[in-house]
């Protein structure tokens, strides 16, 4: 039985996207290229490879034993052309990058900004996202490289066939509103029991933070404003309409009327990892990357610890 190379791998990108319209936007082409792919696969092997699941498509046990061979198979030709850049030294083209948000806004931007004046022929893309997001986004091919952050109390273990480089970490602060007029110094977090809080949506490694922070602090936070938007979340606190606990914002200084408090006891701390797919580990470019996200971590804020 022989099998077609870009079928297999239609199917997998189904697999990573959950359907056909998500694997035609990664590919570029129409679902229903897409869907003539899989049926031609389909009718290769014999069997049915998909099943109709809601908005989307589940995959059948022998789609699902076929799309991680597939997988195989993708990660391997990413490897032997991660070899090929090695051998010939390639420092161009497109490279993608998916990051939270407050270090887009500090160490990936002025990463950024030192490749383009020392491989100008190297095409930076950045958008900033949840972990989650990218991750599997990673996963499915769509970015090169994902900049998280994981937390003290939130364990997270490194997915197969991925590899974490630690840039650093830093310390969890309080931002509170100055007419609340709280003492200067470090603050129990029991002081704001009381208080309304902003934090970003339920669900998340950072919004779970700081809900059982505040549980171990012996109350659960009145979470009024959500928003995953770092300035937003600066002027809602500069308006008083409630306090937040957060990484450093990554900027000189926040907007006239917040306070910033480190929080009483133990440092809750944040770690920022940059990850990279183990296939293309030998992509020169990716090692530059690397090297200068590792950099500018160095140069970046007081407040974040570099790990180089």
């Amino acid at each position: 039985m022989e099998l077609n190379f870009e079928r297999m791998r239609s199917l997998w990108l189904v697999s990573q996207h959950g359907s056909m319209a998500a694997a035609a936007h990664h590919l570029g082409v129409t679902p229903s290229a897409v869907s003539q792919q899989i049926a031609s696969l389909e009718e290769t092997v014999g069997t049915e490879l998909l099943q109709a699941q809601g908005r989307g498509v589940a995959l059948t046990s022998t789609g699902q034993s076929l799309a991680d061979r597939a997988g195989q198979m993708v990660r391997s030709l990413e490897s032997a052309g991660a070899m090929m850049e090695e051998q010939l030294a390639v420092t161009s083209g497109a490279y993608r990058v998916s990051s939270i948000p407050t270090a887009a806004l500090s160490l990936v931007r002025h990463a950024v900004r030192m490749l383009q004046h020392t491989h100008p022929q190297l095409q930076m893309s950045v958008i900033d996202q949840d972990p989650d997001t990218s991750i599997h986004q990673l996963q499915s091919q769509q970015v090169d490289l994902a900049v998280v952050d994981v937390f003290d109390d939130e364990p997270w273990l490194v997915p197969n066939g991925l590899t974490a480089t630690s840039l650093g970490h830093e310390t969890m602060q309080l931002f509170v509103p100055e007419s609340m007029n709280l003492p200067e110094g470090p603050l129990e977090l029991s002081e704001l029991s009381e208080a309304s809080w902003i934090c970003s949506p339920a669900f998340v490694a950072y919004s779970n933070t700081v809900r059982n922070c505040c549980r171990q602090a012996g109350f659960e936070p009145n979470i009024r404003w959500e928003t995953d938007d770092i300035f937003l979340m600066q002027h809602y606190v500069a308006d008083g309409f409630g306090v937040a606990l957060h990484p450093p914002f990554s900027t000189s200084s926040p907007p006239p009327g917040v306070a910033i408090r480190p929080v009483a006891g133990d440092p809750i701390n944040r770690e920022v990892l940059a990850i990279t797919r183990t296939s293309s580990a030998a992509r020169p470019i990716e090692q530059e990357v690397l090297n200068q996200l590792q950099l500018s971590a160095q140069e970046s804020s007081p407040t974040f610890i570099s790990n180089v």
